[in-house]
């Protein structure tokens, strides 16, 4: 939805949190699954998996891709019935595709490491398998498949990175010597290779800034947000969507717009979720 009053400045600050964005919220999906596993000790067997990421995923998945983000794009102008079809098949699911990606990252690393268990093959073997996916391109869109082939190496480098963060510093000055070879070379560089790069980038620097955040953890807002997050996250996209559409018809300036659109969805989106508690349909939010 173009606002009326464009702004390159806006753009750029875009431009710069989709480079390293959605590799990030992978990498932390990849940290948490190894604190479950490795440090406390929790055991999964394959249907146990699937069935807590089917419950946990891809039930709000289709909820929302057919109760919240169909109708939303129904209003925006999309024609329904074809629309729907596409949801069904995880294409042009808008936020919601990130859902069904991360359920496949996670049986796909699930499946690799139990193989490496079974044949008594080293866990890195998993790196060397995603960077491969990684590198090969992959052209199935349906169900996510060439997503999934791409984010396993996110969701690897969380899992081992998470168990051996000394190595989190030489990675962050690898890559920014990298990056900064190929910048004074002026190297055409591949985008899956240039997404690599500031992926990692992206991913130190908010490490090292949460290493001197801690004070925030404590705070009533952040308190909030963390137990809605998923919430959050299932909500808020079709009501910013729907928030700039009102507003397109206006010429407001683009950072003030910014924050009423940021403003608007964060507390829409707070108050949705705690509606969906009180009205006992928690399953819905994957809880």
């Amino acid at each position: 939805v173009p606002p009326a009053v464009p702004s390159d400045f806006m753009c750029i600050i875009k431009d710069v949190i989709y480079s390293f964005h959605m590799p990030m919220f992978v990498f932390v999906s990849g940290c948490v699954f190894a604190f479950q596993v490795e440090i406390r000790k929790k055991e999964y067997t394959l249907p146990s998996l699937i069935k807590n990421k089917l419950k946990r995923l891809l039930l709000p998945y289709y909820v929302f891709a057919y109760l919240w983000v169909l109708p939303t794009m129904f209003y925006l102008g999309k024609e329904p019935l074809q629309y729907a079809k596409g949801l069904l098949v995880g294409i042009d699911s808008r936020h919601l595709w990130y859902v069904m990606m991360l359920f496949g990252v996670f049986i796909l690393f699930y499946v690799l490491r139990l193989l490496c268990n079974r044949f008594r093959i080293p866990h890195y073997v998993i790196l060397v398998v995603a960077i491969l996916l990684y590198i090969i391109p992959c052209t199935v869109v349906y169900f996510q498949i060439d997503n999934i082939f791409r984010y396993l190496l996110w969701f690897s480098a969380g899992y081992f990175l998470f168990l051996n963060r000394r190595w989190i510093r030489y990675t962050l000055v690898s890559t920014c010597i990298l990056s900064g070879i190929m910048f004074m070379a002026r190297v055409e560089v591949l985008d899956s290779l240039l997404m690599l790069s500031n992926g990692f980038i992206g991913i130190c620097i908010f490490y090292y800034i949460s290493l001197h955040s801690k004070q925030l953890l404590k705070s009533r807002i952040f308190q909030v947000i963390s137990k809605d997050s998923f919430g959050i996250y299932l909500f808020h996209a079709m009501i910013i969507y729907i928030t700039e559409k009102l507003f397109q018809p206006y010429e407001v300036e683009p950072a003030i717009l910014s924050i009423i659109v940021f403003l608007t969805a964060l507390v829409l989106s707070i108050f949705l979720t705690e509606v969906v508690r009180l009205c006992k349909l928690e399953i819905i939010i994957g809880e």
